[in-house]
């Protein structure tokens, strides 16, 4: 059998060496290095999911505290519309307040839904809040006659009413031959829908 000299044992010893080097890499430090990228993806994941939960319960949180205010401003808007049929009502408080100011009223009444209509949007219904654009309502037209104080002090307790009313259009004439003068003005009162 042939000897080994130190040369080739020193080799061999290399190459056995570098074999079980590349061993354990390959069987130890690859697959823990495969598990270690892995877990740093899978925290980075977590922690992205988190952060989005986070943002949602913030969000949650925003939306219960401004339901408080919510809830106020449309039982402000409720009240400050009228329920569709209780035109009447409003007619009789108009008059009656016609008749405390000595002021001949005439008043007609017109209900308006401008989701039935296909035009486009007036001027005037331009100018309305956009909440308000699609919203049924009434008209009231008025034409009413009598001094000039009595229908300014119409017109200062017609605004002291609980009903948002209005007023798209306001002209004042004199009465020929006489000091009464006359009043024409159009009110809008938005409708309160009904929950379907």
């Amino acid at each position: 059998m042939p000897s080994i000299n130190l040369k080739q044992q020193v080799m061999f010893t290399t190459i056995g060496i570098a074999l079980i080097s590349v061993a354990i890499v390959g069987i130890v430090i690859v697959p823990s290095v495969k598990q270690i990228l892995s877990l740093k993806q899978n925290i980075t994941e977590t922690q992205k999911f988190m952060e989005e939960q986070y943002q949602k319960t913030q969000r949650v949180r925003q939306s219960v505290h401004s339901l408080d205010e919510t809830f106020e401003q449309t039982k402000k808007f409720n009240d400050i519309t009228i329920n569709e049929g209780d035109e009447l009502k409003v007619i009789t408080e108009l008059e009656k307040l016609a008749a405390n100011n000595s002021i001949d009223q005439n008043l007609k009444v017109q209900k308006i839904d401008p989701k039935e209509t296909k035009d486009a949007l007036s001027e005037e219904e331009k100018k309305t809040p956009s909440i308000l654009r699609k919203r049924p309502y009434y008209t009231f037209s008025f034409s009413n006659t009598g001094y000039f104080e009595h229908l300014v002090d119409y017109l200062k307790e017609m605004e002291r009413m609980p009903y948002y009313l209005n007023i798209t259009s306001l002209q004042f004439d004199k009465k020929n031959n006489s000091d009464l003068l006359g009043l024409q003005f159009d009110a809008n009162v938005y409708i309160t829908e009904k929950n379907k």
